[in-house]
């Protein structure tokens, strides 16, 4: 009996270890997700302002 508690409490062990791991790697893709959104967001912000200043230029131009 004392042998099969041990291999049940070191199954609950490895379960809580994966776990772990399974929540920082959620935690890493998370992050990683946010920073292309916000790298995608800045490039997008970046184009729009980019494609204001043309049509202001083109304004004034003409």
């Amino acid at each position: 009996m004392k042998f099969f508690n041990q291999i049940l409490s070191n199954r609950v062990s490895l379960l809580k270890v994966n776990d772990l791991q399974l929540n920082q790697l959620n935690k890493i893709i998370f992050s990683q997700k946010s920073l292309a959104l916000n790298l995608s967001t800045n490039f997008d912000i970046k184009l729009r302002s980019e494609q204001i200043l043309l049509n202001l230029n083109d304004t004034f131009v003409n």
